[in-house]
């Protein structure tokens, strides 16, 4: 109990640190947000009011407070770009977001442990070192580049989507699950080699540890070896390296949103910051570190649980 609540302090901590951090960096960089909003031929005055609207022209500590007190009820301010709240803006794109990261994460699960374990067991023959040059070369492509590979190959070669295109999930669930796959093979496909290496690496090492002699001077066979203790003891790193790579997907998104032309939370985040709408922009950051903490949040609670050691340190 007393690690979980040494957890949840670190986390709450940790949200407020970021809010800090998120606020006061959208109050140092230059740039004029009411001047955006209201063109270059606006007058001093008509800027002067929107800035007295917004809440610029307060103490910056006042503002904060303002600002943090809002957040905490859900209302992250309103858009001066698109003129509506900054969090209903976000609602429709975070659904893609999240199903992209989602269909990531599956496609790294179903492939990459099956291939681990084997590459484990297969250690040093043909089939190992396969998967290990495979692993190696796709490692090696950036996330943003295999996203046009995978367009040109899929898109115009084979020609079963069609680039660019989208369907909505509102219209078309099937058909929107179907065009989130390629950019989620384009997120995972590294992810995908690294946890390979990872748990390849991890078994290997546990196969080499004294409860495996043990086990085997007992008579157990290999397969109740394998499966009752050496990959018990072998995920439990791979679960903070999967929490990782699941907070790692949610920000990798943004390039890939982009070679696929999706309405997801990369694009919208983009544009704001060209646009200098920091309702949008601190949102969405928030949304991001929020994921990402409570990703780490659960994953350390998983790790106690796997591994009850882990409340000593």
């Amino acid at each position: 109990m007393r690690y979980l609540f040494k957890k949840a302090i670190i986390f709450i901590i940790t949200l407020l640190i970021i809010s800090v951090l998120t606020f006061t960096a959208f109050q140092v960089i230059p740039g004029n947000s009411a001047l955006t909003a209201l063109g270059m031929e606006a007058t001093d005055e008509a800027i002067e009011t929107l800035k007295e609207e917004l809440g610029f022209n307060k103490n910056v500590f006042i503002r904060y407070f303002d600002w943090l007190k809002k957040v905490t009820k859900g209302d992250f301010g309103d858009s001066i770009q698109y003129h509506s709240k900054a969090t209903d803006l976000i609602k429709d794109r975070v659904v893609v977001t999240l199903w992209l990261a989602i269909i990531s994460f599956i496609l790294i699960l179903i492939i990459a442990l099956p291939l681990g374990v084997l590459s484990a067991l297969k250690k040093n023959s043909i089939v190992d070192k396969a998967i290990l040059v495979m692993t190696q070369i796709s490692m090696a492509i950036p996330p943003f580049f295999l996203g046009i590979l995978l367009t040109i190959l899929f898109g115009f070669v084979i020609k079963i989507f069609i680039p660019g295109n989208y369907i909505s999930y509102k219209e078309d669930i099937a058909g929107f699950l179907y065009y989130l796959i390629f950019p989620a093979m384009a997120v995972a496909i590294p992810k995908i080699s690294m946890l390979v290496k990872f748990l390849r690496n991890s078994i290997i090492r546990e196969l080499k540890l004294d409860y495996v002699r043990t086990a085997r001077s007992k008579g157990n066979d290999e397969r109740t070896i394998m499966y009752k203790h050496v990959l018990k003891n072998a995920f439990i790193p791979i679960i903070t390296l999967l929490g990782m790579m699941l907070a790692d997907i949610m920000a990798g998104t943004i390039l890939i949103e982009q070679v696929f032309s999706l309405p997801g939370l990369g694009r919208l985040l983009l544009v704001s910051i060209s646009n200098r709408d920091f309702a949008v922009v601190q949102a969405i950051i928030l949304y991001m570190a929020l994921i990402v903490v409570l990703i780490n949040f659960i994953v350390d609670i998983l790790y106690q649980f796997l591994d009850p050691r882990v409340t000593k340190i």
